[in-house]
């Protein structure tokens, strides 16, 4: 199977909304999804501790992650754009799990049809290990895409590198004109590091600037007028 099935298989579930309500298939594909994340980040990590030990962008060009991004059979935007609402999509799931576990009155007209708490346990923890795995994605493809950044400027990468948005921006676009994912991608995007990054540069992007104090807008026009005067 591969990655593209996969994620569309995730696609799949978020959309659901309810994590009892899928096959058997679909659940192992999420399990299948989060085997692939931990393969990609076993290959990844290790080649861009050296990279930045050696600055020698082989290391990188040739590593997994790398590879999967740069294959035409992959739309990149389009790729990213929908790792983001598939994450917050499995992160309203989970959480609608978790308040049912939270509330044991309303658990039975919402548990699985054996009123399963186990089972609704395993579903909970298979939705948030999902929604962990995507943020591994995120966080990985931004670290390399900080590195293909340091290489360009060291004149590494070549033409055949081929050219990719880096992910931060797409990030930002995404939080900044769909409104409705601001919200869930600030509560389930927890890595401390990138998450600040994400935000200051949200701000300083797409933020205006910061109008006068009260205390400068009732000295600039008394200092005009002074000038118009003189």
């Amino acid at each position: 199977m591969g990655f593209l099935q996969l994620m569309q298989e995730l696609g799949e579930v978020a959309n659901e909304g309810n994590l009892q309500a899928l096959e058997i298939k679909s659940l192992r594909n999420m399990l299948l999804f989060q085997y692939l994340i931990n393969a990609l980040e076993g290959d990844f990590l290790p080649r861009n501790r050296v990279y930045e030990e050696t600055m020698n962008w082989t290391h990188l060009r040739e590593s997994l992650l790398n590879l999967l991004l740069s294959t035409r059979k992959i739309n990149y935007k389009g790729l990213m754009k929908d790792c983001l609402t598939i994450m917050c999509g499995l992160f309203d799931v989970s959480a609608g799990i978790s308040e049912d576990l939270e509330s044991p009155d309303n658990a039975a007209a919402k548990l699985s049809h054996n009123d399963n708490t186990a089972s609704a346990l395993a579903l909970f923890e298979l939705g948030s290990n999902a929604c962990f795995a995507l943020q591994k994605l995120l966080i990985m493809i931004m670290d390399l895409d900080m590195s293909r950044k340091k290489a360009d400027m060291q004149g590494s990468t070549t033409r055949a590198d081929g050219v990719r948005t880096p992910l931060m921006e797409i990030i930002l676009d995404e939080i900044t004109y769909d409104t409705d994912m601001l919200s869930p991608f600030l509560k389930v995007f927890n890595e401390p590091k990138w998450k600040l990054e994400i935000i200051l540069q949200y701000f300083s992007k797409y933020t205006p600037d910061c109008p006068p104090a009260l205390g400068d807008q009732m000295v600039l026009p008394r200092m005009q007028q002074h000038s118009v005067e003189s």
